[in-house]
């Protein structure tokens, strides 16, 4: 055979390789896109804003509507209260003092985080280093409070992480708020109305999260596994740094006094207590490098014996792993936790660095059995939003906007209501 058929022959061999392997991502991409309908959903909305389900209070969801400001147009938020079982809009609050005051202080209040307290009659926010307390009513501010003066300074070194970790108590309303701005890393504890501050301190470390006990009687502090005891980051990739410092301490509610403290097991991103108090849950957090050290970044759940520090179990997914969020639900039955991943794109071509399969599971709480997972493809990624019904019903997510043109353009974000354990209708 002359050189030259050998030429076309190897070419035509690696032309049909190359449309075989567009065919089986194009198969792939159409399996991989999921159902058109789910028979769980019980109701969906959808919003050109970015949506937020901030707290769950009796029958009522507190939903934030986050609309980004263009050229001209300011920021615009908005606040509403959904009926958790229809999903129909029961108020609609427009915080006019809470927009216009984060327009004045745009380099130091650009978070916020939203908690329906008082039976549902005064939301309570932190928009960036302030404590904010609104009548749920008209959005009108009812209190406002800056715990330091310094926490309106820069930061010292570099940071990579949240800036405060919120949590409000179930029994009494006590509010702990752990801030990573300002001088150094600290906690401030109030009352419920804000009035007065029950006890603060100084913490050594960064803060990832806070968690109160359902009784109200322990508070959980997670710190980031990030940074060293002396602040310092511990880098990406081969040089990261392994941590086994104590990460969790668990300190009596009403006095700061601490109760426990030990190692995690990992790099953890949130935690909680269990319904009977008596356990910790925590999730891993999001890898930093795709070469950091197995261990840290293995992508579970893990439960622990809080008073022992005891490793009880470990609840996994193996096939996208477990990271960065979860909820757990009021039986203590179940568990939802973030799945996402990567696109799928082909192996020429570089990964979409923007958009991923935005994933959450649901497990049960005591076998880790997987009951069900949704994922959509998203061009936002984004974690997803979770948060269960008080009778553990309804599973309550919101999944950032979806490939199609109009979601691309619109940014259009969904919160939907899906059934756990029926009947839910």
């Amino acid at each position: 055979m002359s050189t030259p058929r050998l030429s076309g022959f190897f070419l035509r061999v690696l032309g049909a390789l190359l449309l075989l392997l567009i065919a089986i991502e194009l198969a792939l991409r159409f399996l991989w896109a999921g159902p058109a309908t789910d028979h769980r959903v019980v109701w969906s909305m959808s919003s050109a804003e970015n949506l937020a389900i901030q707290d769950l209070s009796g029958p009522l969801l507190l939903v934030s509507k986050y609309l980004m400001p263009g050229l001209i147009a300011p920021p615009k938020t908005r606040i509403l209260l959904v009926d958790a079982q229809s999903g129909g809009t029961v108020r609609q609050i427009f915080p006019a003092g809470w927009v216009r005051f984060a327009q004045d202080h745009k380099d130091t209040a650009p978070e916020c985080s939203l908690r329906l307290v008082d039976q549902r009659r005064r939301i309570l926010g932190v928009q960036g280093p302030w404590l904010v307390l609104m009548d749920a009513l008209d959005g009108s501010e009812v209190r406002r409070v800056l715990p330091d003066k310094d926490l309106l300074e820069p930061s010292p070194g570099t940071y990579r992480a949240r800036s405060f970790a919120f949590a409000v108590s179930p029994a009494d309303g006590s509010t702990a708020i752990a801030y990573n701005i300002g001088a150094s890393p600290r906690l401030y504890v109030y009352t419920h109305d804000l009035a007065g501050l029950l006890y603060a301190s100084q913490l050594e470390r960064y803060i990832e999260d806070v968690a109160w006990s359902p009784d109200g009687r322990q508070l959980a502090l997670l710190y980031s596994g990030s940074f060293d005891e002396h602040r310092n980051f511990v880098g990406f990739g081969p040089s990261f740094k392994e941590l086994t410092l104590p990460d969790v301490e668990v300190l009596d509610g009403h006095s700061g006094a601490k109760l426990a403290a030990f190692f995690s097991g990992g790099r953890e991103r949130q935690i909680a207590f269990s319904r009977d108090g008596n356990l910790l849950y925590t999730i891993t957090a999001p890898s930093l490098s795709d070469t950091a050290p197995g261990k840290l970044c293995d992508g579970v759940m893990r439960v622990i014996s809080w008073k022992s520090g005891q490793l009880i179990r470990v609840l996994e997914h193996p096939a996208t792993g477990l990271r960065t969020s979860f909820a757990l639900s009021g039986d203590g039955k179940w568990v939802a936790a973030d799945a996402s991943t990567a696109l799928p794109h082909l192996f020429f071509t570089e990964p979409d660095p923007f958009g991923d399969r935005s994933r959450f599971v649901v497990l049960d709480a005591l076998t880790g059995k997987v009951q069900f997972e949704i994922y959509r493809r998203t061009s936002t990624a984004r974690e997803p939003n979770l948060v269960f019904s008080g009778d553990s019903r309804l599973l309550f997510a919101v999944l950032g906007p979806g490939r199609s043109g109009q979601e691309r353009a619109r940014q259009e974000s969904s919160l939907t209501a899906y059934c756990v354990a029926p009947p839910c209708k």
